[in-house]
């Protein structure tokens, strides 16, 4: 398992939601973009787009996954959504986001948006 199989089921919760077509609108324009883009775009907005007003993240590069923190969040969401995880999956999770930032986690999120459950729509 890695980084995006550990947030690849938050698009199919998202979707229970109602929030599709707005996912979908983000990785449309996310999807063109290099990792290396979305990066210093998420860390500093107006470096890249100088009209944006959305706020720089520049924590989310420092702050690393916790491992644990992930375990807890995938049971939850297996518990009260019906996520599949499987235990083996959860189990997995901390060796899975070691060394990833929080920034890494949220790029692979929106990296995959459009594109985890292609075909299943």
């Amino acid at each position: 398992m890695d980084l995006t199989h550990v947030l690849l089921n938050l698009r199919g919760i998202t979707h229970s939601y109602g929030v599709q077509n707005v996912l979908d609108l983000i990785w449309q324009c996310w999807r063109s973009y290099s990792e290396d883009w979305q990066k210093q775009h998420l860390i500093a907005p107006r470096s890249l787009v100088p009209e944006s007003v959305m706020p720089g993240f520049p924590w989310l590069a420092t702050n690393e996954v916790n491992g644990e923190n992930v375990q807890t969040k995938m049971r939850l969401f297996r518990d009260r959504f019906g996520v599949p995880y499987t235990e083996e999956d959860i189990e997995g999770a901390p060796d899975a986001v070691l060394g990833a930032t929080e920034l890494d986690a949220l790029v692979a999120y929106l990296q995959q948006l459009g594109t985890a459950m292609e075909g299943q729509r």
